[in-house]
């Protein structure tokens, strides 16, 4: 925060400029204290439902979304053929993939929105 005008004292900027350099607690602190309603909840809970309601963890959810549906299409298709063959072991890992990062993001929430 700059010093105001009607603030001359030199030895009052230099104490304002060791004190805006904040040590991580204080950073995280900030971090973790952006939403009022979560003040009473522990820093690493705060910190976690920051994340979730962030553009780019929403985002990252959609992207697992689209990609999982294009992934339902294909298999479906493939499965869909006069003769289907057996599926190629990379959408049984990707499925698989899906699933547990889903599993991950259930378990996340549940852990941070506790009652």
């Amino acid at each position: 925060m700059p010093p105001a005008l009607s603030d001359s004292t030199p030895g009052r900027a230099e104490s304002e400029e060791s004190q805006a350099e904040p040590n991580l607690k204080q950073t995280l602190y900030r971090l973790a204290s952006k939403r009022p309603q979560h003040e009473d909840w522990p820093t690493h809970r705060v910190i976690l439902a920051n994340l979730m309601e962030s553009r780019t963890f929403e985002g990252c959810v959609g992207f697992m979304i689209i990609a999982n549906l294009i992934l339902f299409v294909y298999e479906t298709d493939l499965v869909a053929e006069p003769q289907p063959e057996d599926l190629p072991l990379w959408i049984s890992i990707a499925n698989g993939a899906v699933f547990i990062l889903y599993w991950l993001e259930v378990l996340l929430r549940l852990f941070t929105l506790q009652g």
